[in-house]
């Protein structure tokens, strides 16, 4: 099973209303933490591998 970027991204909308819909800072700050470290991770799938000979750069 693959976790599409679609889904990763409606997972982070998700935790931040979370984030805001809470009076718990620790919870809310737990969840802002999580939605980042997401979006870290999106990145870095996204980003061109720099070892494959097939990545073109300028």
């Amino acid at each position: 099973m693959v976790v599409g970027r679609d889904y990763l991204l409606r997972l982070v909308a998700a935790l931040l209303k979370d984030a805001q819909s809470t009076a718990d800072l620790r919870e809310a700050g737990e969840l802002t933490q999580r939605a980042a470290d997401i979006l870290t991770l999106i990145d870095e799938l996204s980003a061109p591998d720099e070892d494959d000979p097939n990545t073109l750069t300028q």
